[in-house]
Formats: structure tokens, C-alpha cells, sequence
């Protein structure tokens, strides 16, 4: 038996910190709100920015506008979430690796393609042994490890 629980997606559901609009409901809410958006034939774009991500956001117009353009940006780190609750914000800490098995499951249960961005050299390869191995009715249609280079370029 499953049951989803969908309360949308307004203003309550996001908080505004460090010039984002961090998603603010809990891990189980956000995965309802995922499988929802999924039935309804919607693609999602999840950021889960880092302290590192956030200190160059301000310098890097691309790095801004995907944040701007994202359906669900994260607290990716506990130091985010810490200098958060300081300012009085309510954020929940969702890491993208705490995030990752459950939309695996989700997207594998729903046989859908994803894109993974992000990451380090080696996620590529283990993203995609994971997959092949775990959840055979998900298509793997992209993979992009690169990240912002020593030049400073996204």
C-alpha cells in the first residue's frame, strides 16, 4: 500500500536564505511532491547547493541561474543549515547523497531517464554501475561530473 501525501508547492514550502529559495518541508514531503510531479509527466530540477557552491554563486552568473531556474534547491550541508538556523531560517538539511536512492527508486518504479550533474571525476562511473545494477528501468540519459575548473569557469 502506498500513500502520497501532496500539499503543493507554495510559498510556505520554500525559505529564502543567502539569496536562494531553499526548499523547506522535510525529505519525506519532498519526495512527494517529486513522485507528483513525475505522474503528472513533469521533469524536476533539484540543486542541492554546498557551503563551496554557495561562496561562488554571487561571482558565477551560471551557477545563479540555475539556482534561479531550479524547481527544488536544498541544504546540501550542515554548516548551511547551522548559519541558517542562526538567521532565524528554517531549512532542513537534504544532502543530495541522502536524497539519491529514493529518487533512484522513485524514477526506477516510474521507468524514467535522468541527468545527473555534478559530482567529482569518479561519479560518472559509479552513477552508472549503481544503475545498471540496481535499477534496471531507469535510462541514464546524461552524466556530467565537470565542475567549476581552477580557472574559475563553470
Amino acid at each position: 500500500m502506498r500513500i502520497d501525501v501532496y500539499l503543493g508547492m507554495g510559498e510556505l514550502s520554500r525559505a529564502k536564505f543567502a539569496g536562494l529559495e531553499f526548499y523547506a518541508q522535510n525529505k519525506l514531503q519532498l519526495l512527494c511532491e517529486l513522485r507528483h510531479l513525475l505522474n503528472q509527466k513533469k521533469g524536476f530540477t533539484v540543486v542541492t547547493p554546498n557551503i563551496d557552491f554557495l561562496s561562488k554563486i554571487e561571482r558565477f552568473p551560471s551557477l545563479k541561474h540555475i539556482c534561479e531556474q531550479a524547481d527544488f534547491i536544498l541544504c546540501d550541508s550542515q554548516p548551511i543549515h547551522y548559519l541558517a538556523k542562526m538567521s532565524g531560517v528554517k531549512i532542513p538539511k537534504i544532502s543530495g547523497s541522502d536524497l539519491i536512492d529514493d529518487v533512484l527508486k522513485l524514477g526506477d518504479e516510474l521507468e524514467i531517464g535522468v541527468v545527473f550533474l555534478g559530482g567529482n571525476d569518479h561519479t560518472e562511473a559509479i552513477i552508472r554501475k549503481i544503475i545498471s545494477h540496481k535499477y534496471k528501468r531507469i535510462t541514464l540519459m546524461h552524466v556530467d561530473s565537470r565542475t567549476i575548473d581552477q580557472n574559475n569557469q563553470s
